[in-house]
């Protein structure tokens, strides 16, 4: 990441000073490369920020590091395209500024939009159809708030779910939890089961007291747990590593392990199974104890073009569905933003699952 920041205010700054030359290659770097080296240690340090003001620099240095990613795009672009046809200076620059603004206007809206993804799941064991409702990631905090809690809930009063199952990531950082402490109330006009395990987010968060959230509202927090709803047998598990041999700078070390708690808690192998954790891992352990359906976000599909390119390299089940022999594998893209609230190749999403019984 370093890397490609690095490279990136340097080739920018490059061409800058080639077809805009108000500044020399030093002064278009100092410009570029102090900016975004600020504004990304501001980034760190307001990870949490306390006051109005500081959400604002919080909110500006989030922005701007997307800004520089799209505008060391189109610079390439504008370069690639300078191969085959004669550009002017003045369309070179001008050009790599237009797209850039316009990827993210696109991209901003894009991430406000809330899309439907609905698929069809047979398993075993289950007898009677449910239409779930799978969520993740809405990441509460600096960029998104109660509005966004009555746009998803809204959503879901149309879709008309039986149940809804949420995979973690629900606030973003302390940021809002103490002062906005009725910001899951809209969750109180839904009538049907609502499940959640948490994921690395809300441990920054604090889990106590969104534990307390979510009993007012009404949300079921599972934590390692098994729960029921009609015929399926739910696996609620905290957000952990899959084995004693796996390594994830997301994830707390500690004695508990998918496998480990797999092992302690009674599952009934004969029963349609669902099991829930934040990041899409374990599949081994879980295809191990017969489970049918696993639900899982964290990865947002990568959120950003030209990152998305490069998901396997991120994550082995980026999004959508998958297959591990017979578990079914479902990774959101989420709801909520990392960083800014900006969206290319990507999308926000509630995925609706119609689960049925398999023969």
């Amino acid at each position: 990441m370093f890397g490609l920041m690095g490279g990136g205010v340097y080739y920018v700054s490059n061409r800058f000073a080639l077809f805009l030359p108000l500044m020399s290659f030093g002064g278009w770097l100092s410009c570029f490369g102090g900016l975004t080296i600020v504004l990304f240690v501001l980034l760190q340090i307001l990870f949490e920020p306390p006051n109005l003001f500081l959400k604002s620099i919080y909110k500006i240095s989030a922005y701007w590091l997307i800004i520089m990613l799209y505008l060391f795009v189109s610079v390439l672009l504008i370069d690639f395209i300078g191969l085959f046809i004669w550009l002017s200076s003045t369309t070179r620059w001008l050009s790599s500024l237009v797209i850039t603004i316009l990827c993210m206007i696109y991209g901003v809206i894009n991430a406000r939009k809330l899309k439907i993804k609905e698929i069809t799941i047979q398993i075993e064991n289950l007898e009677k159809a449910i239409k779930i409702v799978h969520i993740s990631d809405i990441h509460l905090g600096s960029f998104w708030g109660k509005d966004r809690v009555e746009q998803i809930v809204t959503k879901i009063q149309e879709i008309n779910p039986d149940v809804i199952f949420n995979t973690g990531d629900l606030y973003d950082n302390k940021a809002f939890i103490d002062e906005d402490t009725d910001i899951l109330e809209p969750f109180q006009n839904l009538s049907v089961p609502h499940f959640f395990v948490y994921g690395n987010h809300d441990e920054y968060a604090g889990l106590e007291k969104i534990a307390k959230r979510l009993e007012k509202v009404g949300i079921k927090f599972l934590k390692n747990e098994i729960a029921f709803f009609n015929e399926i047998q739910i696996i609620g598990l905290n957000d952990m590593l899959k084995d004693e041999n796996a390594i994830d700078l997301h994830t707390k070390l500690s004695a508990d392990t998918i496998k480990s708690v797999l092992e302690k808690i009674e599952i009934d192998e004969n029963k349609a199974t669902i099991a829930l954790h934040h990041r899409p891992d374990g599949c081994e352990h879980l295809k191990a104890k017969k489970v049918n359906l696993f639900l899982a976000g964290h990865t947002h599909g990568v959120q950003l073009f030209p990152f998305t390119l490069f998901s396997k390299a991120f994550f082995t089940y980026n999004k959508g569905l998958y297959k591990y022999k017979d578990l079914n594998i479902f990774v959101s893209q989420g709801i909520g933003t990392i960083f800014a609230p900006v969206r290319l190749g990507t999308r926000s999403e509630i995925a609706v699952i119609n689960l049925g019984g398999g023969s």
